[in-house]
């Protein structure tokens, strides 16, 4: 279209709808036409008051594009009527300018569109909200999930727990414990229509079921319960595992506090239970009772009960008690009973057997099939002790090594007595030979034949006694006791003779010296005495060294013992330290016995003399005559009889 004007004839005379001057050789529609030849009069608009193309400066085909190009003819601007640019074109640029912004080779304002793809920029502007495609939510956390509310809007719900899963309560969703679907446990049975049991097949690759406990346990952890809860069968919690019958009793019970595995009785509310734990401090598995005995195997079920060691030599069968008495005790720890009824049986065999059946084929064999071993050296008590009917002794053995038995003890071969050994025991031992046999008791090399012992007791040898007056057949140096005639009989040379008549005459040194402090009690001198035989009469002299080690507080007294005595006299003499006479006292009583007394020594480091000189009668028994001596006034002092000191007696009427 050229040289045309088009003009909107309802629009006032400056108001045109289109108006195109100016027509050029351009064939092309609108093309090479000048919109007016009067600068910035070229108008098109809609003959209103709102300009849509004016203002542009005096060129052909366009204006000048202000800051952005000097080429007048490549541009055009949309303005206001105000004058203001809404848009403006560069054609040589091929930029668009709107309201600032440019758009530029598919760039708009730093955002880049090819395509219908937008490839760069940056984004920066307020939320986008659901109902315009938008989420509503500025930030974002990893694991975080949208989920649908009302009113077109997201809520953010955060990652859950370990171990939690997503869940619904049929308005909205939120994390919790795991369950429902087919993947539970519970999911696992309602999903089974085959009547059968419901299965949860795990497979090769992936791991087991765990339950996991929370950090702080509030309870059970794990149960199976009956049909409506009302029992519990089995449960799990952070204090043991329990299994229990349908009353609520605890027949089973793992204790995580003790590590012990309980099996309990079965009576309502159980208190006792048998129990089994490894004890970590001694390396050994533990099987016992609560209480009561431990028991291996049934009443009336038959069978052996079988303890086998096949590992390696150090290993032992041991049964051992270990526990601190808070009282005395005397109980049986291992016990070994067999209780049979026989009724027209003989009862025979062994209660226990004690067997080495071992092999060797160039070595040899020397164990001790019965080692007992008392390993409490301070301990008193029997080895072995066998008794009938719990408490009739007949064989025994004490920790010293002596043996009694109340019965005949038969021995194949010889009886070794090692040097040293003893017997001890209420009866007495028969030792007898076959009939009309000597039976000989040697001592071996230079040793004795030794009976008893020495101590302040005193071991009785008693001789065999023949009643009636007449001897047996004798030999030199037999002795025995004639109870027709009360005499020790001796045999010697080709007769027998009375023994104790052979003996007239006593003499006894003291050994070693021996004290008394605060004492008035008289005491038995432990060397100086004698025994004389029944009815006869004995004189004797005690001839004493005496210290009071230079204290005069002590003085002196003494007695002479005779309790069996029917008569005696004894008077008692000496010299003080200084050679003062000693004042004579005399007694005649031998069985209470009468003191006698000096209560006037002097203190001297030097010893004195002290004389004791009498006789005694013996009446119808034997009697001994005992020297007894003390302080008179009790002194911390000793009061000394010295080594030394002897005693001479001589039966009277003889010579020797």
């Amino acid at each position: 279209m050229t040289g045309n004007d088009i003009t909107d004839t309802a629009a006032s005379s400056t108001n045109y709808a289109i108006s195109i001057l100016n027509a050029l050789s351009d064939a092309n529609y609108l093309a090479n036409n000048r919109f007016s030849s009067t600068p910035g009069t070229a108008t098109i608009n809609d003959a209103g008051t709102s300009t849509v193309y004016s203002g542009q400066p005096t060129a052909e085909n366009g204006g000048k594009l202000t800051n952005r190009t000097a080429n007048d003819i490549a541009a055009f601007s949309v303005q206001t009527a105000g004058g203001v640019s809404v848009m403006t074109v560069d054609t040589t640029n091929s930029e668009v300018e709107v309201g600032g912004a440019i758009i530029a080779s598919g760039a708009i304002n730093g955002l880049t569109v090819s395509s219908g793809t937008i490839s760069g920029g940056t984004w920066n502007g307020t939320a986008i909200s659901g109902a315009y495609g938008g989420t509503g939510q500025t930030t974002t956390a990893v694991g975080d999930l949208l989920i649908g509310a009302a009113g077109n809007t997201w809520n953010k719900l955060t990652i859950g727990g370990n171990g939690t899963c997503l869940t619904s309560n049929g308005t909205t969703a939120s994390w919790g414990s795991c369950g429902g679907g087919s993947s539970s446990l519970q999911g696992a049975y309602d999903s089974d229509a085959d009547g059968g049991n419901a299965i949860i097949a795990l497979t090769a690759t992936d791991g087991g079921i765990l339950l996991q406990d929370a950090a702080t346990p509030l309870g059970t952890a794990f149960a199976v319960q009956s049909n409506g809860g009302t029992a519990t069968y089995f449960s799990a919690s952070s204090t043991g595992v329990v299994m229990q019958d349908s009353a609520g009793n605890s027949g089973l019970l793992f204790d995580s506090t003790t590590s012990e595995l309980r099996v309990y009785e079965n009576v309502a509310s159980p208190t006792r239970y048998a129990k089994v734990y490894y004890d970590t401090a001694t390396n050994t598995a533990v099987f016992g009772a609560s209480s009561g005995a431990t028991q291996i195997g049934t009443p009336g079920t038959g069978g052996d009960i079988n303890l086998s060691l096949t590992g390696t030599a150090v290993d032992k069968l041991n049964a051992t008690k270990t526990f601190t008495s808070a009282a005395a005790y005397s109980g049986s720890d291992f016990n070994f009973s067999r209780n049979l009824t026989g009724t027209t049986y003989a009862l025979t065999g062994n209660l226990m057997k004690i067997e080495d059946t071992s092999t060797f084929t160039g070595g040899s064999s020397s164990p001790n099939l019965l080692y007992i071993n008392q390993n409490n050296t301070g301990a008193t008590g029997n080895l072995i002790l066998a008794r009938t009917g719990g408490a009739a002794d007949k064989f025994k053995v004490d920790v010293a090594g002596n043996m009694t038995t109340a019965g005949t003890a038969t021995v194949g071969g010889n009886v070794s007595i090692a040097a040293g050994a003893s017997y001890t025991g209420a009866g007495a031992v028969t030792v007898s030979s076959a009939v009309n046999t000597n039976l000989s008791l040697q001592a071996s090399g230079t040793g004795r034949l030794v009976i008893g012992t020495s101590d302040a007791v005193g071991t009785l040898l008693v001789l065999d006694e023949k009643t009636g007056t007449s001897d047996p057949i004798g030999t030199p140096g037999a002795m025995y006791y004639n109870s027709g005639l009360d005499k020790f009989r001796c045999y010697e040379g080709t007769a027998w003779i009375d023994c104790i008549s052979l003996v007239t005459s006593i003499h006894i040194v003291k050994g070693a010296t021996e004290n008394v402090a605060s004492s008035t009690v008289l005491q038995d001198d432990d060397d100086l005495q004698f025994t004389i035989p029944a009815g006869e009469t004995w004189v004797f002299e005690f001839r004493l060294l005496v210290s009071n080690n230079n204290d005069a507080g002590p003085d002196w007294k003494s007695a002479v013992l005779a309790t069996g005595a029917s008569s005696c006299e004894v008077v008692l003499s000496g010299s003080e330290p200084a050679g003062a006479a000693f004042p004579q006292v005399e007694t005649t009583d031998c069985t209470t016995p009468g003191e006698l007394v000096n209560s006037t020594i002097l203190a001297s480091a030097t010893a004195y003399n002290v004389y004791m000189q009498g006789a005694v009668t013996a009446g119808a028994s034997a009697t001994t005559v005992k020297l007894q001596w003390t302080q008179n006034t009790s002194d911390p002092t000793n009061q000394s009889v010295l080594a030394g000191s002897y005693l001479i007696a001589q039966k009277t009427g003889s010579t020797k």
